[in-house]
């Protein structure tokens, strides 16, 4: 077995928040998440690009009342050119949570 040995140098650097930037999101222009904490608009939605985004932690109960109408233009958003996929979002929602 063998292994890499870090010495003090490189840890140095890897600890020090000015080097870490070079591997961080911060630097970026736009956020890369969309997160339920801040979700968007529709009409923010409508107007974001999907390649700048890498991941999303949608809303916990996104079917519910009151969260699918805020639900809902994340699905056009991410599945825009896919009419079935939203439509069997819908009647999934129809037939087994309303």
């Amino acid at each position: 077995m063998s292994f890499v040995c870090l010495n003090h140098n490189h840890r140095k650097f890897l600890f020090r928040p000015d080097n870490k930037k070079i591997f961080s999101y911060d630097l970026l222009p736009y956020k890369r998440r969309i997160d339920r904490a801040e979700w968007p608009t529709p009409e923010t939605f409508s107007k974001m690009k999907m390649e700048d985004y890498d991941d999303c932690h949608q809303p916990v109960e996104p079917y519910a009342n009151g969260e699918w109408e805020k639900y809902k233009p994340f699905l056009e958003f991410a599945f825009g050119n896919d009419e079935k996929l939203i439509k069997r979002f819908t009647e999934y929602r129809k037939d087994f949570i309303i």
